[in-house]
């Protein structure tokens, strides 16, 4: 459902819900209203989202990276100590 239809969804349930009777030009106002903040809701949330992301993966990467680097550590003894023995 697009944006501007939940609001005029929602501009409706609540003039039905308070009882009133709005024109053509304020339902549409009250519609425009809650499309506004709609969409600002959702960007903020696309942003706590892009953030939580961000950060959930920056943690993932950094545990990649040292077991990386200990891999790489235990390879390097394990080949140090195969050429002790030759």
């Amino acid at each position: 459902m697009q944006f501007r239809e939940r609001a005029e969804k929602t501009a409706g349930a609540v003039t039905d819900g308070l009882g009133l009777e709005l024109s053509e030009a304020q339902a549409k106002g009250l519609a425009d209203i809650i499309e506004k903040a709609i969409i600002a809701e959702a960007r903020e949330e696309r942003e706590r989202c892009a953030v939580v992301a961000q950060h959930c993966c920056s943690a993932d990467m950094d545990l990649a990276h040292k077991m990386a680097k200990t891999i790489r550590e235990a390879d390097e003894v394990l080949i140090a100590n195969l050429q002790g023995l030759r």
